[in-house]
């Protein structure tokens, strides 16, 4: 059934209000995806908070537009999908790339993320390197690991001389046992 222009616009509207309050958005086709999939895929999106829009490519055209955003979508054939994510910048283009290893006929196609208050526009390649990244939480423990290490190493070393202490005056009662 076809949509009328009341809910093609209410459509856009809530298009444009995710875009608007997305740090990341990440364009996807999935042509072939098979139904049961398709609901894999969004539980395990909707468990992490990204959301996915399926429309019309025209409708994401004026949403995009709508929102200030250059990412062409026109040359898009098939299936298109866009996550939106309003927490982490990588995270979209991760779980997507996560989920296309089991499932060939997800595609990350383009990306646009939020760096202050403009947004920088990825292509194909460039989004399948940002999905690579490490996520926050990731680089937080390396982080603390290595702020962490000076002081542990440290303590392992003043530790170790009263050992070595304790350890030399036990072989000398040891041989002293035996003499």
């Amino acid at each position: 059934m076809a949509k009328s222009k009341s809910q093609k616009n209410q459509e856009v509207d809530a298009l444009t209000s995710g875009l608007q309050s997305a740090k990341a958005a990440v364009v996807i086709t999935m042509t072939g995806l098979k139904v049961k999939d398709n609901w894999d895929f969004r539980k395990i999106l909707r468990k992490e908070g990204v959301k996915l829009e399926v429309a019309k490519k025209t409708l994401f055209k004026i949403a995009l537009d709508k929102a200030n955003i250059e990412l062409p979508v026109d040359d898009l054939t098939g299936t298109v999908a866009m996550l939106l994510d309003d927490k982490e910048e990588a995270r979209a283009a991760k779980l997507a790339a996560d989920f296309k290893k089991d499932h060939p006929q997800v595609e990350l196609q383009k990306g646009t993320v939020r760096m202050g208050g403009k947004w920088q526009s990825f292509n194909q390649a460039e989004i399948l390197v940002l999905s690579k990244l490490p996520s926050r939480q990731e680089l937080i423990s390396k982080l603390m690991y290595l702020l962490n290490y000076p002081t542990t190493g440290l303590v392992r070393v003043l530790a170790g001389v009263p050992q070595k202490f304790v350890g030399t005056i036990k072989a000398i009662q040891d041989k002293k046992a035996q003499s």
